[in-house]
């Protein structure tokens, strides 16, 4: 059990330890007489007030049959090396069971419809994979604006006030003025960056899901009570974030995806969102991505079907695809916002294309072979930034 509440701005957080903790830095998310409320959630452990972790992101990837769910959490793990906290029990099992796979061992043939694997990357890594502008978007949610406002207006008031001293406004004026403004920024972005250094260690939990029928009705409430007890039980300093990952296989979206379980399954993503809190974000994870750039090439006929052959890493042997509607769901798709929902795109290939070859009638052939390492390029950035934007440093 985990009680926190606040006396005169003092935080006083009580720990209780239950049979079903397995270390000093972790907890159960659950007490057991909750477990029944959850079942697949039932041992699950989150990181305890000692642990050097300053946020926890749990991403629910999820899809339709065979889109390759699994697959991209295998790469997640490869990406972020498998470096995980020291678990215990049937928690463990599962994470070396998923680690195993991911690293090309037999897969568990017994896995549950919902499992999960928990990596750590240290705050620094992260924001070294995002680039600068992300960077500066995260040191922006920490601080970054609030300081530069502030020198801005520093800067002015030194600057109306010297030019009313001096009578003129001349060229030691301008400089005063702006050696404050430069003096502000700085300190404000080395501030910002101090208060994500502080994180240490972020958590994140990588959900594998395979609900009946592949509908992501009966995942609502396991995620809802998920996201309810992390913040109820979590430490009040430790910042808590919570995506959907939709996995699209352009392979399976037929002629009139949106009417049928692509459209159930993207009309879920704002409601899933929405348990993320106030700054509601997802992903749309398009895999086989050399697929829609052979499809989609520069001049191709815009509203053509394709016939394709397709072998290897899962793919299904023959399947008919629209050129127009590739387009729209993969190739054009943007970031950006719909309503209230932030989207983010994630481009990667399941396989490694190995062979690609155009036939008389106009059909394609691809071939891909099982992919062995991570997510590279533009994909691999696409990934990091998405976990970067939905943290928010908790303010000390």
């Amino acid at each position: 059990m985990v009680v926190a509440f606040n006396y005169l701005g003092s935080t006083i957080l009580v720990v209780t330890l239950s049979s079903t903790s397995y270390s000093p830095t972790r907890i159960p998310v659950f007490a057991e007489r909750e477990q029944g409320l959850a079942p697949a959630l039932a041992g699950l452990t989150q990181p305890g007030p000692a642990a050097a972790v300053g946020a926890v992101v749990d991403l629910a990837i999820y899809g339709g049959p065979a889109a390759g769910k699994t697959n991209l959490l295998y790469l997640w793990l490869r990406t972020l090396r498998a470096r995980g906290p020291e678990l215990d029990g049937a928690e463990a099992e599962e994470q070396r069971a998923l680690v195993t796979a991911a690293l090309g061992g037999p897969p568990d043939p017994s896995a549950p419809p919902l499992r999960h694997a928990v990596v750590h990357l240290p705050a620094a890594a992260l924001l070294a994979e995002i680039g600068p502008a992300a960077r500066v978007a995260c040191y922006g949610r920490a601080g970054l604006w609030r300081g530069v406002v502030a020198g801005l207006a520093a800067s002015l008031a030194l600057l109306v006030a010297m030019a009313l001293v001096r009578g003129r406004l001349d060229a030691v004026t301008l400089a005063a003025s702006l050696a404050v403004l430069c003096a502000a920024c700085i300190s404000a972005t080395v501030a910002a960056r101090a208060r994500w250094l502080d994180l240490g260690e972020i958590e994140i939990a990588l959900w594998d899901t395979a609900p009946p029928g592949g509908e992501p009705a009966a995942l609502y409430p396991v995620f809802e009570a998920l996201v309810r007890e992390r913040r109820r039980r979590g430490a009040p300093w430790r910042a808590h974030a919570f995506a959907p990952v939709l996995v699209v296989d352009p392979l399976s979206l037929g002629d009139e995806p949106e009417l049928h379980r692509f459209g159930r399954l993207r009309g879920a993503l704002p409601v899933f969102a929405a348990l993320g809190g106030k700054r509601p974000r997802a992903l749309v994870a398009v895999s086989r991505w050399s697929a829609v750039e052979a499809v989609c090439r520069e001049g191709s006929e815009r509203d053509a079907a394709l016939e394709l052959e397709t072998s290897g890493a899962g793919a299904p042997p023959r399947v008919r695809v629209s050129r127009e509607v590739l387009r729209r769901i993969c190739l054009d798709a943007e970031d950006g916002r719909e309503g209230g929902l932030a989207l983010h795109h994630l481009r990667y290939d399941a396989g490694v294309l190995c062979e690609e070859e155009n036939r008389d009638s106009g059909g394609l052939v691809l071939r891909w072979a099982e992919r062995a390492g991570d997510l590279e390029g533009d994909a691999r950035q696409s990934a990091f930034r998405f976990v970067a934007s939905l943290i928010d440093p908790v303010a000390p």
